[in-house]
């Protein structure tokens, strides 16, 4: 669970990841490590889920038969709202407005959040196979309400996403 230090050897793409209380949202760009800030390339958004820029921040977990599979966005609310999916479930939970300041989780709390976060990453990596292991990087958007949501709680934020398996870049030393 470390942050990744940009590299120019080895990182071509940056995602912007915003893990909203309501709707996720992500963007992708190559980097452009020498090109000045007024010739800078907008991002493109990411298809979360093909034909979903924006997804609910929802989370569906479903067990059955010992494996545990997971669902975000849309694909959770259709599961869930239908019947058929989860009649021979062993255990079939769903969880929206979950985001919260981590002191407030619960460390179960705290789990479904990284299980979103895990779920959302690995979908992005789907959407665009051009992605490898090596060759990105992550920044997460600020939670705002900066009183609620201090240096110490968006540090605590970030620790959820790198548990998660993101690959977190690191800005400077006090990041």
């Amino acid at each position: 669970m470390n942050y990744i230090t940009p590299n120019k050897e080895t990182h071509e793409y940056v995602l912007g990841i915003d893990f909203g209380h309501g709707e996720t949202s992500a963007d992708c760009c190559n980097i452009q490590w020498s090109d000045s800030h007024g010739s800078l390339k907008i991002p493109d958004s990411i298809q979360i889920l093909p034909g979903k820029p924006n997804i609910k921040s929802v989370l569906l977990l479903e067990e059955k038969n010992g494996n545990t599979n997971y669902y975000i966005g849309e694909q959770a609310i259709s599961r869930y709202e239908n019947p058929k999916y989860h009649k021979d479930s062993e255990k079939y939970l769903f969880y929206s407005y979950f985001k919260k300041v981590p002191s407030l989780m619960s460390d179960s709390e705290k789990d479904i959040m990284c299980s979103f976060m895990s779920e959302v990453y690995k979908q992005i990596r789907r959407q665009l196979p051009q992605l490898t292991d090596e060759n990105h990087i992550v920044y997460i958007a600020c939670p705002s309400n900066s009183k609620i949501w201090t240096q110490q709680e968006m540090k605590s934020y970030v620790d959820i996403a790198l548990q998660a398996g993101i690959p977190i870049a690191k800005i400077n030393d006090e990041s």
